[in-house]
Formats: C-alpha cells, structure tokens, sequence
C-alpha cells in the first residue's frame, strides 16, 4: 500500500513561458526608412497575482490547527472511549455465569463501535499511531493472509499461561487488535463461539486481552497528540520542515487512502464476476466492510474542510480565489458520500452488493467517483496550493 514517490509540479506559469517567447517585428518602408509599425502583441492569459507565501503559509497555520482541534484529537478520543467501552464489555461478558446471546450481541456491538471510531482516523498514519508499531498492531489487515487465525490460534493453544495485555502486546501484530477480536466474535464455525466453545474461557482471555491491548494503544495516541504532536504538527517542526511540508505530508496520506478504499476496499473483493472474493474485504467475518467505507467517505470531507473550520475549501476560495476548484472538489466528495450512503440503504452488506448486478454496478461508479477526487486533488487542487506530494497518481490503476 506504499507507493514510490514522484512528486508533481504546478505548470501556472506556462501563460508567462508563452508570453515570453514572443518577439517584436518592426516592418520597415519601401526605401529603407526610419519608421517603423507598431506589432500587435496578444496579452497571455495567466492566472491572478498569487498570495504571498508568508500569507499561505499563515493559511496552512490555522489549517493544521483547525484540523487537528476539529478532527485529529476528537478522532482520537473517541477511538479511545470506545476501546474503553469495548474493554468494559468484554469483561462483563466474560465474567458471566452464562452469558446470553443478547450479552454476546452487545459485546459484537461495542466492536463494531470501535471500529466505525478507527475508520474515521485510520487515514492519518503519521505521529503517534507509527510508534511501537500500533497501526499495525491496531489493525493488522492483508488479504489473502492467514496471519490473523494463525496468530490467534497460537494464543488459544497457550493452555497453562495466562494470555494478558503484556504477554499479547508482544506477539506476532496479526494477533493483537480489531481482526483478531473479530475473529473470536465471528467465528465461522458456531462451535466456536464464545458462548459455547469447549475453550471458550480461553477464548476470553484472548479477548479480554485484546480489548486491554486496544484501549492502552488507543488512550496513549490520544494522550500523545494532546501533550506534544499537536505542536509539532501544526507548527511544522521536528519531522517537518515546514507548515507547508506538513500540509504536503497530510495530502498524501489523504490521496494515498482515496487509493486503499478505492483498491483494497473495494476492487479486492468485488472479483471479476459475481458474487465476488468476499473474503478479500476489510471485515469479512462480521460483513462491516461496507459501514467501513461509508465512513472513510466522509472523512474525506472532514479532511477537506478541516472539520468545518478553515479548510482547503476556504483557502482555495478566500484566499486564492479559486471558487470553480473549491466547489468541484466538495463536488466530487460529497457524490461518492450519497453513492455509499445509497448502497448501503439498499443492500446493507458488502457481500450482499458484490453479489448483485445493481450493486456491482454502483460500486463501479464509486470506484469512478473516487478516482475523480484523486485525480482534482492531484491536478487542479495542489496546483492551486502550489503544493508538492509524495503521491503517485497512477499507482492503482
């Protein structure tokens, strides 16, 4: 999902290289005299005077700020109190007698909370989140891997030790947070449920674990972006050259998700034919894929509008007068909002609409959709910001 880097360069001055090019030609008389007609010379066509860059960069500031504030630590702590709430569940089914099955639906509820918390900050993988490898550790995803099973069989057949925070945060990641929860509360076998397994108090263990080992990672980022990365990323310092290296950095981890929804979301479960590779997709054993998606969506507006507070869109308008590119992007974003919004209205599943004629249909033109927000934010948008990214547009295709 890394893709090499090849940065793109803003062609605004192309009217002034034209311009430039051309020459006067003085037509002289008859006789060689010394009058000469004037040329007619067509003016370019360039785009206004642009701001300053101490005036952009001042732009990017309350950018970042705004962001951070409005999306980055909100995200964050909710992802934190949901792992707490999930952790909280996780030892009150456990420690039941006999948990029900409604006991056990409340349990799978807290997860799915907990995961729609993540989608909405799973784009930013920057900060805190790559320290000790808890983005992996998080979320271990790669299909076609049995690294998930694998990894929490292992744990299972520990019998004589017990399995805690500590011990699991040392394992192999595909063992240690949102799949390998899933695993245990989606199990495909109903024999293997957490209810009536003949080890299902290992089971437990295992997952009471796993919740502990998500709410510490996920109250420690939340923790860390309060104290100390808050400042470094809307300053632009330390890793950060600049406000505008920083902005440049968030660009391309938003373009390079844009891409993950779009190849790794999407396209690697939908297969060449119906019903598709439903074991492809991010969530498969609890079918939350498409939810997943829904979400990613509408982050990417957040992103856009640094969460309703002074956004790209306000800059491109405001401050760049750019209100044809503003409008377009928030445009775009919002059609591929309404697509997943409808595709989830109408067949709830991600199986369920890769299994259908219509909905493979509709998922082609969200596949269409977001390939048309990549393509302005990596043409109009950044020339625009007269930004540079790490983002190569045709990785994907």
């Amino acid at each position: 999902m890394n893709h090499p880097l090849q940065y793109l360069q803003s062609f605004t001055k192309l009217g002034l290289a034209v311009s430039l090019s051309l020459t006067l030609v003085a037509c002289g008389g008859g006789g060689g005299g010394d009058t000469a007609t004037t040329p007619v010379v067509t003016d370019p066509v360039v785009d206004p005077t642009p701001t300053p860059v101490e005036d952009l960069n001042t732009e990017f500031a309350v950018y970042l700020t705004d962001l951070t504030d409005n999306l980055i630590i909100p995200a964050y702590a909710n992802f934190a109190n949901k792992t707490q709430l999930l952790q909280t569940q996780s030892y009150s089914f456990c420690e039941a007698n006999t948990p029900s099955n409604t006991d056990l639906q409340s349990f799978k509820q807290s997860w799915l909370e907990a995961v729609q918390a993540w989608q909405n900050i799973q784009w930013l993988n920057l900060g805190p989140v790559l320290d000790e490898t808890r983005s992996l550790r998080i979320q271990f995803w790669e299909p076609g891997t049995d690294a998930v099973k694998n990894g929490v069989e292992a744990l299972l057949l520990r019998q004589g030790e017990t399995i805690d925070v500590d011990l699991l945060s040392g394992v192999n990641v595909g063992a240690q947070g949102i799949p390998a929860l899933e695993y245990l509360l989606y199990p495909t076998n109903s024999s293997d449920s957490l209810i009536n397994a003949s080890n299902k108090a290992k089971r437990c263990e295992v997952a009471t674990a796993i919740a502990d080992n998500l709410f510490n990672m996920s109250s420690e980022i939340h923790s860390q972006w309060q104290t100390s990365y808050r400042e470094t990323l809307i300053t632009g310092i330390n890793e950060f050259t600049s406000v505008q290296d920083a902005v440049e950095e968030l660009v391309t981890l938003w373009l390079e998700h844009i891409n993950i929804v779009k190849d790794d979301k999407i396209l690697a479960g939908f297969g060449d034919t119906s019903p598709g590779v439903a074991q492809n997709a991010e969530h498969y054993l609890s079918d939350a894929s498409l939810s997943s998606i829904a979400v990613n969506t509408a982050t990417f507006l957040s992103i856009y509008t640094a969460g309703d507070g002074q956004g790209f869109d306000d800059i491109l308008s405001t401050t760049l007068s750019q209100q044809t590119i503003a409008t377009q992007v928030n445009t775009d974003i919002t059609a591929a909002i309404n697509r997943i919004e409808a595709i989830s209205q109408t067949f709830n599943t991600f199986s369920a609409t890769i299994a259908n004629d219509d909905g493979r249909a509709q998922l082609t033109t969200l596949v269409d959709e977001l390939n048309t927000i990549r393509d302005s934010l990596t043409i109009e948008f950044i020339q625009a910001l007269d930004i540079s990214t790490g983002f190569n547009a045709t990785d994907g295709d």
